[in-house]
């Protein structure tokens, strides 16, 4: 379908949906809507992820007061920008060969049988009486032993990994958490490139703050995000990155014009790992 059709098929129905309302559509509003409404849901199946991207942002242009040419050109270039933050940091787990992942030890005291010496009758099974008569010892009903209370049948927890079978390793797990982002201003991904290229960590105050000053504000889409969870040793971090792990939370993991959108959509169009979120 032609492109200007489409463009004002969606521009249509964002302004029946903005009629009642004073606030100015998100791009991701608009983008959430274009694949959910019956009417553009099997026409946009059709369009390529690049061309619907370009739809609503030709759109939302429009509704803030830019003729179709204008909007349109705005949307030629479009930028792609992986932020990944570093979430829970935890050793590797390995086998503990104190107890060989078994979690359990034999029992110190009893040497693994669960009985020890009766303490009453020191192991004889009788007691000496006043007039020298042996009875049986009530305590061990004669057996000269009684269960060890320091272990549950001759097994006790191995005290080098607590029960787990497992101890740390030197190997470090690292959980990441990476959003993309789209975004049109050129000056924004200037910016973003000088961070990039400095391969250096950031914080979320400094993001957002970098996403404030764009000159086109609320064209920002978060597209995907998922949450990974890798076995990273920490040098492998260090060789990508100068700076030592511990001195931020956050890094530009991917930064480049958007050509193929192939790894960017997940479950295209909409499911559960594509989220859509506006920046105001």
């Amino acid at each position: 379908m032609d492109f200007k059709i489409l463009v004002n098929i969606v521009y249509k129905l964002m302004e029946l949906e903005s009629k009642n309302s004073d606030s100015l559509m998100g791009v991701s509003y608009i983008l959430s809507n274009t694949l959910k409404f019956p009417s553009t849901q099997s026409i946009m199946a059709k369009v390529p992820p690049l061309e619907i991207l370009k739809v609503v942002y030709t759109v939302f242009f429009m509704l803030t007061g830019d003729d179709y040419e204008t909007a349109k050109d705005k949307t030629k270039n479009m930028y792609l920008v992986g932020i990944t933050d570093i979430e829970n940091k935890e050793y590797l787990k390995e086998k503990c060969d104190f107890c060989d992942g078994d979690g359990i030890i034999s029992c110190y005291e009893c040497d693994g049988s669960g009985n020890v010496e009766c303490e009453f009758c020191d192991g004889d099974g009788v007691l000496q009486t006043n007039d020298e008569e042996s009875d049986e010892c009530d305590n061990c009903w004669g057996t000269g032993e009684q269960s060890c209370d320091n272990c549950d049948g001759g097994d006790v927890e191995c005290p080098e990994c607590g029960g787990d079978g497992e101890i740390e390793s030197s190997e470090l797990y690292v959980e990441l958490t990476t959003s993309h982002w789209v975004f049109i201003d050129e000056s924004l991904y200037k910016d973003l490139e000088e961070l990039y290229n400095n391969e250096r960590y950031m914080d979320e105050e400094e993001f957002f703050k970098i996403l404030d000053d764009t000159k086109t504000k609320g064209s920002i889409i978060l597209l995907s995000t998922k949450n990974l969870r890798e076995e990273t040793k920490l040098r492998v971090l260090q060789n990508e990155f100068d700076d030592n792990i511990d001195e931020g939370d956050s890094f530009i993991s991917k930064l480049s014009p958007i050509e193929n959108f192939k790894n960017v959509i997940v479950n295209y169009p909409g499911g559960t790992n594509t989220s859509l979120v506006y920046l105001n």
